[in-house]
């Protein structure tokens, strides 16, 4: 049998200081329960296919109840120094890795990296004498 629960829901703004911290935590903690950074994992593990890093992997179970692989890569949140990422794998000399690399994402690599005005005619003795401006 159906019964009718009502529930009193109250703004942010409504809420005690306390409350509103309270609140705050509980949706930082609990509403992100969708892997949000799947294109990430994507993305690096193209990059170990380019450079020859095989990522290893472990057994995902699906909620449907089948499994997939899921690469072992761990991550923290980032939110104080000593947070980070890391991963596990088998690394071996990918030989024509250099051209893929500069290819790979929206911008190549080579138009990331660029020498500021002036300083790609000097040598290296000049440019570790030059004082900073």
């Amino acid at each position: 049998m159906p019964r009718i629960i009502e529930t009193t829901v109250y703004g942010i703004d409504e809420l005690p200081d306390e409350a509103k911290e309270a609140a705050r935590a509980w949706y930082r903690e609990s509403c992100l329960d969708y892997e949000w950074y799947d294109f990430v994992y994507e993305d690096f593990g193209r990059i170990c296919e380019i450079l020859g890093v095989t990522l290893a992997t472990t057994t995902a179970w699906l909620q449907g109840g089948g499994t997939r692989d899921k690469p072992c890569i761990y991550w923290s949140g980032f939110s104080c120094q000593g947070d980070g990422a890391s991963f596990q794998g088998w690394w071996s000399h990918a030989r024509g890795a250099r051209k893929p690399t500069r290819l790979h994402g929206p911008t190549p690599a080579r138009a990331l990296i660029r020498a500021p005005a002036g300083c790609a005619s000097r040598s290296s003795s000049d440019r570790s004498s030059a004082t900073p401006p």
